[in-house]
């Protein structure tokens, strides 16, 4: 769509597609949404003549054709002779106005709920037909009788009110489970065990800050410079100390100091080393617990996937290939051909041994990525046609390619 962009665009400055007269002062040609492309003109003849010239132009240099049965063309202010006898020429059909995208009218106004109305109806009736189309002919009557007196959105006539039949047969009712209690009960279940298969990953990702030790287990939390004591130096250093397993951290603290056992071993005078100047205790606060890998110190999704995952380094072309507004399929073709993943005929033949790996442009040599978008004679005919339109320097060579838009990208 660049191409047809500066093809419009250089044919309105040069003169030979007049503006529209409401878009004169701003030069605006043309708009494109998604796959739609208007095309803004002052309706002449002579204007249409030129954006014929123009989009055939652009067929012959990309091979995109314009089908003219799908296209409309919208007038106001030309007699309606004019606008037949144009529409017969090229074929476009009559669109009326205001034009509706997507179900909605484009009005220079605000939208008003008449307007929506249509596109309302049409969300509404999909969602009310859910029960003709997803029920076989014995469910939508069960429905309908046990349930459903009218439309599906309409709770009158119940006999019972649901509220009361979903208890259990016990309690002298029906026993339907309640879809909103049930799923919260099987999520309940299916999140404890991913908190139970989360532990080794999370575990140095919560830290506990020291108050006055009440509410952090001694052994067993991260609170230790080191990390959770229990862990790193193993039960050895509950006995050498004779602190129970499941003591708190207040039992080595006397107001802001440390009252730890006389030390006994190596390990537990380099516990008591790492704490000296560097971390107390405070007997007028309490424990806090922070998630280290967010530096809020509160968790954050996105932070925490980012240390999680598996790091390399950033590559100088991403913005080539990810960037707003940008065709998803061009990107993911740009990133597949970076990282040499496309399926060229000499790939396809290390798969494959019978396939001819010749190119099918030129048929001169092997069909690699290199050469189909560089070495081939056809490929430097079509480099040569872009490069003078586009006013970029013609290029042989992948990596030269890559470096020279990498530079402008930035």
């Amino acid at each position: 769509m660049e191409i047809l962009s500066r093809l419009l665009n250089k044919a309105a400055q040069e003169g030979r597609l007049p503006f529209h007269p409401k878009c004169s002062k701003v030069g605006l040609t043309h708009l494109c949404f998604a796959d739609d492309l208007w095309i803004f003109t002052d309706g002449s003849p002579r204007a249409i003549s030129v954006v014929d010239s123009i989009l055939k132009e652009f067929y012959s240099i990309t091979g995109l054709k314009v089908n003219y049965q799908k296209s409309e063309i919208y007038y106001c202010g030309v007699q309606d002779s004019i606008i037949k006898n144009l529409a017969a020429t090229y074929g476009f059909k009559l669109g009326t106005l205001p034009v509706r995208y997507f179900g909605v009218p484009l009005i220079t106004g605000r939208l008003t709920d008449a307007a929506l109305k249509p596109l309302i109806l049409k969300i509404t009736d999909r969602i009310n037909s859910w029960t003709s189309r997803h029920l076989s002919f014995a469910g939508r009557l069960q429905l309908i009788t046990s349930v459903f007196r009218g439309r599906a959105t309409d709770a009158r006539g119940a006999m019972v009110s649901w509220e009361i039949v979903c208890k259990p047969k016990v309690e002298g009712v029906l026993g339907i489970k309640p879809l909103q209690a049930w799923n919260k009960a099987c999520d309940t279940s299916w999140l404890w065990r991913k908190i139970l298969s989360l532990r080794p990953a999370a575990r140095y990702l919560i830290k506990h800050m020291i108050g006055n030790g009440e509410n952090t287990f001694l052994w067993f939390d991260f609170w230790h410079p080191t990390g959770p004591l229990l862990e790193v130096y193993g039960q050895k250093i509950v006995q050498d100390t004779a602190i129970p397993l499941q003591a708190k951290l207040s039992q080595v603290v006397q107001g802001n100091f440390w009252k730890w056992p006389p030390a006994r071993s190596p390990e537990l005078l380099q516990i008591q080393i790492a704490l000296c100047g560097n971390l107390y205790p405070n007997e007028a606060g309490e424990d806090s617990v922070i998630w280290l890998a967010s530096p809020s110190r509160s968790f954050k999704i996105g932070y925490t996937w980012n240390h999680l995952r598996e790091k390399q380094a950033k590559m100088p072309w991403f913005r080539l290939v990810w960037f707003a507004n940008s065709i998803p399929k061009h990107s993911f073709m740009s990133w597949l051909a970076i990282l040499h993943r496309l399926s060229t005929r000499a790939r396809q033949k290390s798969w494959s041994p019978h396939i001819d790996a010749t190119c099918v442009l030129c048929g001169a040599e092997n069909e690699t990525r290199d050469h189909l978008f560089f070495s081939c004679s056809y490929s430097r005919t079509v480099w040569d046609v872009i490069s003078s339109m586009l006013e970029i320097p013609s290029t042989f060579s992948w990596q030269s390619a890559l470096s020279w838009l990498c530079h402008k990208a930035k």
